[in-house]
């Protein structure tokens, strides 16, 4: 059976998961943590498809969170880090201002998914070069990809971009899935 967190949230497990929230009496359900003032509009409710993207679940509860664990475990298999030192870098990392309430979780030996918050995954894709520094083959093409992968998340996260940004993220684009 797939995992709650693989499952496409529709308008009816939306409503199912507020329905079990509120006989409950716990803060979270499948994700969901209160009942979407939204849903109250006429023709509308926040699980529809065809509404925006949204950057949190999407790119760093989604992408960022089952991609990262792909990258690191080559880099351990090949020996460029281990899990202990990763770790031990994560609870030792002088953190401050807004980063320092961030701090991501511990990794287990075996996941298949970052298991932090979207700030969190975030975070932790802004700081793995930092934590790879000196130790990984610069040339390997998984850590490439991890950072090809940091890239894209800073321009899609930039306060705002130029146009030859945007340029560049259409070649990123292409560079990586030619037609």
């Amino acid at each position: 059976m797939i995992a709650s967190y693989h499952r496409l949230r529709t308008p009816q497990s939306y409503d199912t998961a507020v329905t079990r929230l509120e006989n409950s009496g716990v803060d979270c359900v499948d994700g969901v943590k209160f009942a979407s003032i939204f849903n109250r509009l006429q023709s509308y409710h926040v699980c529809q498809p065809g509404l925006p993207p949204c950057i949190a679940h999407d790119l760093f509860e989604g992408v960022v969170a089952y991609d990262v664990p792909l990258f690191l475990r080559h880099l351990i298999r090949h020996k460029y880090t281990t899990y202990d030192s990763l770790n031990a870098q994560l609870e030792t990392i002088r953190l401050s201002g807004s980063d320092a309430k961030v701090r991501p979780p511990a990794l287990p030996k075996k996941f298949d998914h970052l298991t932090g918050s979207a700030s969190q995954n975030w975070f932790f894709l802004r700081i793995i070069q930092i934590l790879m520094f000196g130790c990984v083959d610069v040339s390997d093409e998984v850590y490439q990809a991890l950072l090809l992968l940091r890239e894209v998340v800073e321009h899609v996260t930039a306060p705002s971009i130029s146009h030859g940004q945007v340029a560049y993220m259409a070649y990123l684009h292409f560079a990586v899935m030619p037609l």
